[in-house]
């Protein structure tokens, strides 16, 4: 496409996983890492986890309200960190969940975003699917009538459900199901192209299934060739990492999705966000870069 992707969407990056140091709550490369985004041009929008240190949050606060990057805040980690499980059939966990979730909320009003975004906990042995969903919903509800008092809005996040993180709602099918099923309007799914060749799907069936609730896109890549590797599962390493499946031509493809249903079009500008993440030996920066090389060969070939 000839035009200037900047027209049709925020590009963003998840910070965290471009700087695995900040998630180990290393507040020097949160700063460091929080100022040089805030310096680059190629972004409009940054996805953020909380920072546990006061002083340095407020830093990074500063920064970013001079930056005009969107702000856009993350829970997965706290959720897979914290074992948490909005679906679990023992409604001690749940709860357990939701008041976590519900903290978070707070935080992600504090750093200036719009949303919340998390997955669901882990499918529990012997539990079945009906009595999860259950589970879900009620959780999912309960976070977006307490996210709508703040003006937020409550992003679940699909993930594999088999090879990795194992979670509950992963199927694109199942997973508009049960978001028709939450029945608010605060409510919406984020797809990641990273995950979509762990849940055995392609592109455009994916974004079929979610396009009446997506709200929140993520591009990276998967490796399921060899589960020896440091790159097997959901480690989203870079694009054309040797034997991965996602390039510069799958992520075209996934762009040219996002059009199709609706998702990017004029007068729109949602947030495209890099998920990579430097292996080990491997430079985030650089890791950062390859990322923005393949958005631009992708955007020129739609």
């Amino acid at each position: 496409m000839q035009e200037s992707m900047y027209k049709y969407l925020k590009m963003g990056f998840v910070h965290f996983m471009a700087y695995p140091a900040a998630m180990k709550q290393d507040n020097k490369v949160i700063l460091d890492s929080i100022a040089a985004s805030c310096k680059d041009p190629y972004f409009t929008a940054i996805e953020v986890m909380k920072v546990v240190d006061v002083e340095t949050r407020k830093q990074v606060k500063q920064m970013l309200d001079q930056s005009g990057l969107k702000v856009c805040f993350a829970a997965q980690p706290v959720v897979l960190g914290g074992g948490l499980n909005i679906n679990s059939a023992d409604e001690k966990k749940r709860q357990e969940a939701v008041v976590a979730l519900s903290k978070e909320l707070e935080l992600a009003k504090e750093m200036g975003s719009e949303a919340l975004a998390f997955l669901s906990g882990k499918s529990e042995p012997g539990v079945p699917y009906e009595t999860a969903e259950k589970a879900c919903i009620k959780s999912l509800r309960e976070l977006c009538d307490t996210a709508a008092k703040m003006g937020l809005r409550i992003v679940l996040e699909t993930f594999d459900t088999e090879i990795d993180k194992k979670a509950f709602v992963g199927s694109s099918v199942k997973s508009a199901a049960l978001a028709r099923k939450v029945e608010r309007d605060n409510f919406g799914l984020m797809l990641d192209l990273s995950h979509l060749p762990l849940l055995g799907e392609t592109s455009r069936e994916a974004l079929a299934a979610v396009k009446d609730f997506l709200v929140h896109a993520h591009v990276g890549n998967a490796f399921m060739a060899d589960p020896k590797s440091p790159a097997y599962g959901d480690q989203h390493p870079r694009f054309g990492y040797p034997g991965s499946p996602n390039g510069v031509q799958q992520l075209a493809e996934y762009l040219r999705g996002l059009f199709e249903i609706g998702y990017l079009g004029a007068g729109k500008q949602p947030v495209v966000s890099f998920e990579v993440k430097p292996l080990p030996g491997e430079c985030g920066d650089i890791v950062l870069t390859n990322a923005k090389r393949a958005m631009n060969e992708a955007w020129a070939m739609i």
